[in-house]
């Protein structure tokens, strides 16, 4: 499946900037005096997931205004082990620009799994899934995403084949993931992984 998507960039209705955050200096000098006074760095983008926090390997890809970013939990899989992905687009125009991403049905990205071993396709995450019309062009989030923030999709996957059967062991797999609402527009990130030989 490959829906019509589009892509848009707001400039705001004026000039403005957004406001910064307050970080504390790093001085080693002030280090004491800042200690003592209680101020912290609570600097936090709005909007963004952190990553998973495993043994993860990362993959991106950069547009001129946003980037895309995926993750994965773990490098090596035993038989039927279940996979953690983190997909992200992150709006980094810098110039306070909000992007908007537009989509025609309900699926907001696709994640594609190769046996690079013997060279075919394993695995489709929208291969055998329903995606309602939205009558029209979908924007999401509806407000778009601020200059700086990001979105993520989370997404779980047992080590199996389409139709079921589990992985061949002792193989290379390349995985693949995209939004769909940015996919003509960037090299979707890959990621290498293996299985584990043996029983």
């Amino acid at each position: 499946m490959n829906p019509h998507t589009f892509l848009r960039v707001d400039f705001p209705p004026f000039s403005l900037q957004r406001p910064r955050p307050l970080v504390c200096g790093v001085l080693v000098a002030l280090a004491a005096s800042l200690g003592a006074s209680g101020c912290k760095d609570k600097t936090v983008t709005p909007g963004v997931t952190a990553y998973l926090s495993a043994d993860t390997q990362r993959a991106e890809s950069q547009a001129s205004s946003f980037t895309v970013s995926f993750q994965l939990n773990q490098l090596t899989y035993a038989e039927r082990d279940t996979m953690k992905f983190a997909l992200a687009i992150h709006n980094s125009n810098g110039v306070n620009q909000t992007l908007r991403c537009g989509y025609t049905t309900t699926q907001r990205y696709d994640i594609i799994v190769r046996d690079s071993t013997v060279h075919e396709q394993v695995w489709r995450f929208a291969q055998d899934r329903t995606f309602d019309e939205v009558g029209g062009v979908l924007f999401d989030p509806a407000d778009g995403i601020a200059d700086g923030d990001s979105v993520v999709y989370d997404e779980i996957w047992t080590l199996t084949r389409q139709n079921g059967e589990a992985l061949a062991r002792g193989h290379l797999f390349s995985v693949t993931a995209f939004p769909v609402c940015v996919s003509t527009r960037i090299t979707p990130p890959s990621i290498t992984f293996s299985t584990r030989s043996g029983s």
